[in-house]
């Protein structure tokens, strides 16, 4: 509403009404200031100070744990994968050999032998 005169203010307290200020945050922290000694003051401060430390070394810590359990678990992930893939490329490869062996062998006959019966 209409900005009140600090007169008007102290006249509304007087009569038991209430008076409300607009104030910012900040003005409010900067009053509560005055109402704590320099020791309380002091020790909130470092509080605040320390803790903020604290927290950014707990969130290094933290993400420098989270990338070392994600990357050995992809590492430990890939690897048991890669020799199953080795295993059944050689295993596809060796069946493919024999095949092509037997193709080989039934196409051309052993010399002194009779050609195979063709297949019905």
């Amino acid at each position: 509403g209409k900005a009140l005169t600090w007169g008007q203010t102290n006249r509304m307290a007087e009569q038991g009404q209430e008076v409300f200020l607009d104030e910012t945050i900040g003005e409010r922290i900067v009053a509560l200031k005055g109402m704590f000694p320099e020791s309380v003051r002091n020790v909130v401060g470092k509080v605040t100070s320390n803790g903020g430390y604290a927290l950014g070394k707990a969130l290094t810590w933290a993400g420098n744990a989270m990338w070392i359990v994600v990357t050995s678990y992809v590492v430990l992930q890939f690897i048991p994968q890669y020799e199953v893939d080795q295993d059944e490329m050689q295993r596809q490869q060796l069946a493919q050999r024999k095949k092509q062996s037997a193709g080989l062998l039934q196409a051309r006959p052993m010399p002194g032998m009779a050609p195979a019966p063709p297949r019905s």
